[in-house]
């Protein structure tokens, strides 16, 4: 009894809340979280290419004479694949069905007709917030499946990747060209990695204002709780994914000593310090002499 009663003065002096209102923020936030899901995988996504071109890069540096290289010459790669897997009965989703892509895995609206309710929606738009391409609504439909991405290992010849970064107007040595490429390709991966934690801190941030009871959210924890997923469920590369998030996680930490640094930009200079050390590892070991720098000088990876 005195807890029903503690109960039922708590309720009499508090405010009185729209349930037209509660309903609303219940939406907004859901579609935040997902948001939150769909970068998050985005982020493992890159990590996954952040690994793979390391490993060519040190492979290319391997390569003693790579003039005289057969064409044939294989390369290890791991890349991402999309693949369905099945959902038990009753479970719906929503799915671009023009960029194979799962935008609500949990969605509770059954009817395609009716899929611009779906969180993934911006309701003022009608485009989706989720797939890569944005889609309007009615290209979604509820479907007995989801897409996943997984890794797959592969080879590729010498010759697929001379043909994908070597250019005819340059002068440079091949070996250079392929690693100026990869070195690109690392750089773009960086800058849009940060760029998804940016839209997480702000989804974070987002939560917070309108959150029913309060909770406070930090790019840091969130950071040490996908480090601790990956240590427990120690899927395959988990350890270089782990090493990658700690490293996030010592960057950000210096960031917070900044009030409330909103430019996460800010952290590119530790990462075109990390790939400078890595390649001069590299050409310590296989002594090689290679031109690395960009208009900056530098040649950044994350």
């Amino acid at each position: 009894m005195d807890s029903f009663k503690i109960f039922m003065d708590f309720v009499k002096a508090s405010s009185p809340v729209s349930l037209s209102q509660t309903k609303d923020v219940i939406k907004i936030r859901e579609s935040i979280e997902l948001t939150i899901k769909t970068t998050q995988d985005n982020i493992e996504l890159s990590q996954t290419k952040i690994t793979n071109l390391k490993g060519v890069m040190k492979q290319i540096c391997d390569i003693k004479d790579i003039q005289k290289a057969n064409k044939n010459y294989v390369i290890d790669v791991e890349e991402p694949q999309v693949t369905k897997e099945d959902l038990p009965s009753g479970r719906h989703t929503t799915t671009c069905l023009t960029c194979n892509f799962t935008c609500h895995e949990h969605c509770q609206i059954p009817s395609n007709e009716d899929k611009r309710g779906c969180a993934a929606m911006d309701q003022n738009t009608g485009n989706c917030n989720q797939c890569p391409s944005k889609c309007f609504w009615d290209k979604h439909a509820n479907l007995p499946y989801v897409f996943k991405i997984s890794k797959i290992k592969k080879q590729k010849t010498l010759d697929e990747i001379k043909k994908k970064y070597l250019t005819a107007k340059s002068t440079e040595e091949v070996k250079t060209q392929i690693l100026n490429g990869l070195c690109q390709e690392l750089k773009d991966l960086a800058k849009q990695v940060l760029k998804d934690f940016e839209t997480i801190r702000d989804c974070m941030i987002a939560l917070e204002k309108i959150a029913l009871k309060p909770h406070a959210f930090e790019v840091i924890q969130y950071l040490k709780d996908m480090i601790h997923s990956e240590q427990t469920q120690k899927r395959d590369g988990y350890e270089s994914r782990v090493k990658q998030l700690e490293m996030m996680e010592k960057r950000m930490s210096e960031l917070q000593r900044i009030h409330q640094a909103d430019d996460f930009q800010k952290l590119l200079p530790k990462y075109e310090e990390d790939i400078d050390n890595y390649l001069k590892s590299l050409k310590q070991q296989d002594q090689l002499s290679l031109a690395t720098q960009d208009k900056t000088g530098k040649c950044s990876i994350f």
